[in-house]
Formats: C-alpha cells, sequence, structure tokens
C-alpha cells in the first residue's frame, strides 16, 4: 500500500526552520507561570505522570495567555521561518510523529490452497488453507530517545541555559519517530458446505479455524517484539439458510458463533522493565495468552508469585509496587453469539408487479453479547467486568430488535 503524503506534514515544524508550523510540546518543557497553586510552585513543569497531585484541570486556563506569550517571544529571538540554520528540534529539544528517512509502507504476502468436491447433486463441499503475512506494519510513536527510562536519556537532558540553546546538543524529553517494523501472521482452514436451492430449501455451513499473531504494542522499550502473541480468536461458526412456504412465504436466518479471543493482563502505573513505559505485563505471562494458552489456575498462580517476589518494592524506576488482588468472580469475556430470522411474504400481480412485506429480527434470544473487559490487574472492581455489550447499534448481535418493512418490485 502507499502511504498518503499528509501524515508527513506534522514533522516540517520539527525538522523545519524554527517557528515552521505547529510543534507538539510536552508538558515537561512547559514551566507553571503563575503562583498560589498548591503543590505546583511557579517553575515546576506542568507534567503530571509519576504521582498523584492535586493539580486540577481549572488551572490551565490562567496559564494558556502566559505560556503562549513566553513561547511567541522565543521564537521571535530566532530568525526568520525560512533560516535553517536552526530547526524546531534543536530549539525544543523533543519531538514527535517523526518519520525516518527508510519508512516503507506496509505491504504483505498472501497465499490460499483450495479443494472442492460435489457430494449429490445440489451438496457441495470446498475446504481451503488461507495464509497472509504483512510486515512494514506503522508500530506508532516509539521513544528513541529512551528519555523515562530507569537508565537516563541517550541524548543527555539538558542542563541549566542548555535548554535554551539551539545550538546545544542535549534533550529535553522524548524524541518520537513512527516505526514501521510491525508485522504479523495469519493462518486458517475454511471449511463450508453449500446445499443450493433445491426442494423449496437452501443451507451454508461455514467454519473458520484461524490462527493471527503478532506485535500487540510495546510492553519493553528495548524489546519491541516482547508482546509478540495472539490476536484474534480460534473458532467462527456461520449458519445461513432459505426456506420457501407455501402462500408466497419465505423464511431465512444467519447464526453466527465466534469463540472468546485472547487477553492480556498488566499492571497500570508501574513500568518493572525501567524502559520508560507506563505500564507492564504481568510477570509470566504473555500477550494474549489468557483464553489462548493460559487461564484463571494460571492467573492465580501468577499473581501469587507477583505479591511475593515484587509486591512491597519498587520498580527501577522508584515506582511503589502493589499488591494484586483477584476479584470474586471475573471472566476473560465472552463467545460471540449471534441468531438473526427473516419471515418475508410475496404477493404477486401479473408478471412483473411483486410486493414484499416482511419482518426481521435481530438476535432473536436477546443474548447479552458483553464487552469492554479491561485486563488492569491495579483496579480489582474493574478487573475483566463487562462494562459494554459488544455493539450498542440496531442490528446483529445487539440487543434484540424487531423492525418491519416492504419492498415494491416491478
Amino acid at each position: 500500500d502507499s502511504m498518503e503524503l499528509w501524515k508527513r506534514l506534522g514533522e516540517r515544524a520539527i525538522i523545519g526552520p524554527i517557528g515552521n508550523g505547529r510543534y507538539p510540546l510536552p508538558g515537561s518543557i512547559v514551566p507553571n507561570p503563575i503562583p498560589g497553586i498548591p503543590g505546583v510552585p511557579q517553575g515546576t513543569p506542568l507534567e503530571f505522570n509519576s504521582n498523584p497531585t492535586a493539580f486540577r484541570g481549572a488551572y490551565i486556563v490562567p496559564m494558556m495567555g502566559p505560556i503562549a506569550d513566553a513561547l511567541a517571544q522565543e521564537l521571535a529571538s530566532f530568525g526568520s521561518p525560512t533560516d535553517l540554520t536552526f530547526r524546531g528540534v534543536n530549539l525544543f529539544k523533543t519531538a514527535s510523529d517523526l518519520y525516518p528517512m527508510n519508512y516503507r509502507p506496509p505491504q504483505s504476502q498472501h497465499f490460499s490452497f483450495g479443494v472442492q468436491q460435489r457430494l449429490k447433486r445440489d451438496w457441495v463441499i470446498d475446504g481451503n488453507f488461507v495464509w497472509r503475512h504483512t510486515i512494514n506494519l506503522d508500530m506508532g510513536n516509539i521513544d528513541y530517545n529512551h528519555w523515562n527510562a530507569a537508565s537516563g536519556p541517550v541524548i543527555p537532558a539538558c542542563k541549566g541555559s542548555q535548554a535554551l540553546d539551539p545550538s546545544a546538543q542535549c534533550s529535553l524529553d522524548s524524541i518520537e519517530m513512527r516505526t514501521p517494523a510491525g508485522r504479523n501472521r495469519y493462518a486458517a482452514m475454511l471449511l463450508r458446505a453449500d446445499k443450493r436451492l433445491s426442494r423449496n430449501f437452501e443451507l451454508t455451513v461455514a467454519y473458520t479455524l484461524q490462527s493471527r499473531v503478532g506485535y500487540n504494542g510495546l510492553i519493553d522499550a528495548t524489546n519491541w517484539f516482547a508482546s509478540w502473541g495472539p490476536q484474534t480468536n480460534h473458532h467462527n461458526l456461520m449458519v445461513s439458510g432459505i426456506w420457501r412456504l407455501p402462500w408466497g412465504v419465505e423464511a431465512s436466518l444467519i447464526s453466527s458463533i465466534r469463540s472468546r479471543g485472547p487477553v492480556t493482563v498488566g499492571i497500570s502505573g508501574i513500568d518493572i522493565t525501567g524502559t520508560g513505559l507506563g505500564s507492564s505485563i504481568l510477570p509470566g505471562s504473555s500477550s494474549g495468552a489468557f483464553n489462548m494458552s493460559m487461564g484463571k489456575d494460571d492467573l492465580s498462580r501468577l499473581v501469587a508469585d507477583f505479591n511475593k517476589n515484587y509486591a512491597g518494592k519498587v520498580t527501577p524506576r522508584n515506582q511503589p509496587i502493589p499488591t494484586l488482588a483477584l476479584p470474586a468472580n471475573y471472566e476473560f469475556g465472552k463467545a460471540f453469539y449471534d441468531q438473526d430470522v427473516r419471515i418475508t411474504k410475496t404477493f404477486s400481480y401479473r408478471e412483473r408487479w411483486k410486493l414484499a412485506l416482511f419482518t426481521e429480527f435481530f438476535n432473536l434470544f436477546n443474548i447479552a453479547n458483553l464487552g469492554g473487559y479491561s485486563g488492569d490487574l491495579r483496579n480489582t472492581s474493574s478487573f475483566m467486568q463487562p462494562t459494554s455489550r459488544i455493539f450498542q447499534v440496531f442490528g446483529s448481535g445487539g440487543p434484540r430488535a424487531i423492525q418491519f418493512g416492504t419492498r415494491l418490485s416491478f
């Protein structure tokens, strides 16, 4: 695939002349310009991502004017927007959404092989093997400077007057690059049986046994593919059919069943790897392991091990590590079930005119296909508890719905 050109426009303010476009600034380089805020003395960086504070959103309002004036004054002291002596990144010493010179768009290789056999006059079965390998997926912004890592940033932090010196080789925060190194692999066996319309009956039964594994986000800034793991469920079954009844009545159905998908269990607010991330995966588990290779017994064992070996200590970044607790009742998601039915009555007038009246039932049995499960062990009350239905809109899988309609054809 190709890459949209506009995506690179965001970096022109960073690598272009100072003042050339909008520049995203982290709170770490923006000092509090007004006094009197509890716990945030004047001059304190406006960054609160490690510990609770008394800072409220309302405090931002009176700050915006002084912050904008100070930045405008700072920009005005450096040449014109066409002067390439210094770039935006030289002045602010932090950046995000940069693109490497060798950025490559994603590409994939596809392969499939299938066989088909007719059984009787009106039945056909077929089986297919499908394989797909995708590379160069955008992994999002990755901090190449490791600003928050326990070992310190790659580019030394600025000291004193270096912060406002565009010629100083130092940094004030992260240097984030859009990284096209993600990949995944999909393999599936597709089985299908088709009965063509005969004796007023038509039926299709399709089953998929599938596996997709790949990059699931950054869980260790020094090992991008530490999150390699499952990305989808294993089993899908679909049944659809049409039954033509007497007196111009036709009944049709679509029935869908999907098994539970992979679940990752983690802990927010602590960085066990010390590589500068805001959360950690539960030690001993892997990305997407639960519902795939691990279950509730494994989770109970891993939580007990964590409380024994980690709780009460600190991370490499001196963050206190909490004691974990599992709720009395929780589930690693639910399987998906849906049954849609349609009843149609057709009236014919001569050869060309037909009027169809129909009734449709979506999720006929009103099965609650729940979703919104959180795998954050830090919040016991919400851990693996449903907070929504998979689909909240009118249609398949959502709350039971009925609609009536008519169609005139000529």
